[in-house]
């Protein structure tokens, strides 16, 4: 196997939790006015996920050490694809919130796991450009997201792209 895979997929895993993180911020304007929350009731949905992004990342870092890196990130990768698909059903400040702190949650993990996957898989010498890899996939899932949820949107609604991101950490457990 190409020693170079894991971190690749771990650019993957960073790619779809910014994407998942992403698409909220997009379809805000519109769940906004369609759910009748306010910026103060989105400001508090957008702290949810901070909170629990903040405090899970020691406690997915735990989690790694202890159930191994494959079993964990595909744990965090399940717990953060629920998350995003529940944002389908949510309609007001709680559930919203709740789906936000889950996704937080289970995000939590892609720092450590990055980490975690370069130190195991790459030599002491190619680890920086291994972290750089495995960590670049944020920037990239931040910058196609609005390519991909603004024609998802517009021809089936803000919840049709909520399905797109389960259905894309769907398919990153599958690999």
């Amino acid at each position: 196997m190409n020693r170079w895979a894991p971190a690749v997929s771990m650019l993957l895993v960073s790619l779809i939790s910014y994407v998942d993180r992403s698409t909220l911020a997009i379809l805000a304007p519109t769940i906004l006015r369609e759910t009748h929350l306010n910026n103060e009731q989105y400001g508090y949905i957008v702290l949810a996920f901070s909170i629990a992004y903040m405090l899970a990342n020691p406690i997915w870092g735990w989690i790694l050490d202890r159930a191994g890196l494959r079993r964990g990130m595909a744990a965090a990768v399940a717990c953060w694809t629920a998350a995003s698909i529940a944002h389908v059903f949510a309609s007001g400040l709680w559930s919203f919130g709740v789906a936000r702190a889950a996704l937080g949650f289970g995000e939590g993990a892609t720092f450590p796991g990055g980490l975690r996957t370069v130190v195991q898989s790459l030599p002491l010498e190619q680890r920086g450009r291994g972290l750089a890899v495995a960590y670049s996939g944020g920037s990239l899932g931040a910058a196609i997201t609005p390519l991909i949820v603004t024609p998802i949107f517009l021809w089936w609604g803000w919840r049709a792209p909520f399905w797109f991101t389960g259905l894309i950490g769907v398919a990153w457990l599958c690999q």
